[in-house]
């Protein structure tokens, strides 16, 4: 067939078409899941338990040790599932986005 048409298929710009999209997809994923992992943790009641008694007097408490923990537990849920080079990037968005959530 000389028609000058490639059997290749075409690109879109969607999602999977650019890599760093598929990546903040990704990413946002993650901190999506992130945030309904906190939520669930205030909404259970944990948070509440636990955030008058300090972790380190005048600095933290154990409430927000708690979240913390979610957050890199998410955060490296994301980056032993996504092994590419750009891990760090894409974990440290999702991060962002995560702490963005929460804070309003």
């Amino acid at each position: 067939m000389a028609s000058g048409f490639t059997d290749a298929p075409r690109r879109s710009l969607a999602f999977g078409a650019v890599p760093a999209l598929a990546g903040l997809r990704v990413a946002g994923a993650a901190a999506l899941s992130v945030a309904a992992c906190c939520a669930f943790t205030v909404l259970v009641g944990l948070f509440g338990q636990f955030s008058n008694k300090a972790l380190v007097v005048g600095v933290l408490d154990i409430g927000h040790a708690l979240m913390l923990a979610v957050a890199l537990g998410g955060g490296a849920a994301l980056a032993r599932r996504v092994p590419t080079a750009a891990t760090v990037a894409t974990a440290a968005v999702a991060g962002a986005v995560a702490g963005a959530l929460l804070v309003g």
